[in-house]
């Protein structure tokens, strides 16, 4: 479908993601100038908090494309075509719905609290897509414009509709949601945790 690909990111991962590494690194250079015969039984610690740092902060994403979108997580990859979405919601995050499960965007949380709501007026909720209001007309807290997962939620939710009015979707569709796991991410996770478990008993 027509539109353009762009990514979204959280916008403070990023952010957090840089203060872990500063501290990791700080730490690094305080046993290499303080304890230098102890850096490499920590070295493996401060690398594994630098890569969980970058894996739950800065990895995180949602890109959408004209196909559909590719939901990258702190542990999986999925890849969700437009077709195979059945329902779109807020709740927890941006959670697309298909037959083969529901995804959860981990890159779009919803606000943590009744603030946006207080905040927000009828003119903020007017030109949301049909698929933001539930039967009551009620628009849950992670629709709403201004929020991570309300942001992205419009975008996705416009798009949506466009193919839903079109063409059959879900099972209907022949269109499968799929979900690919980061092999490479959990096998280097796994290593630094293990040797620094092991050198830690040392």
């Amino acid at each position: 479908m027509d539109g353009p690909t762009f990514n979204y990111r959280p916008r403070t991962g990023p952010a957090a993601a840089v203060l872990v590494w500063a501290l990791a690194g700080l730490a690094a250079v305080s046993l290499a100038l303080d304890q230098p015969t102890q850096l490499p039984r920590w070295l493996p610690a401060v690398a594994l908090a630098a890569l969980t740092a970058w894996a739950v902060f800065w990895a995180p994403k949602v890109t959408i494309g004209q196909d559909g979108l590719d939901i990258r997580n702190v542990l999986a990859s999925h890849q969700v075509p437009w077709a195979a979405i059945t329902r779109i919601d807020t709740k927890w995050a941006l959670t697309l719905y298909t037959d083969q499960g529901k995804v959860t965007a981990f890159a779009a949380p919803a606000p943590g609290s009744l603030r946006p709501l207080r905040n927000s007026s009828p003119g903020d909720v007017k030109h949301l897509p049909e698929s933001s209001f539930d039967a009551l007309g009620s628009v849950r807290p992670g629709d709403l414009p201004g929020t991570a997962s309300g942001d992205l939620a419009w975008v996705v939710r416009e798009r949506w509709e466009k193919v839903r009015d079109t063409v059959p979707t879900g099972k209907a569709s022949g269109q499968r949601a799929s979900r690919r796991w980061l092999t490479r991410l959990l096998v280097a996770w796994s290593v630094l945790a293990a040797l620094t478990a092991l050198l830690a008993l040392l």
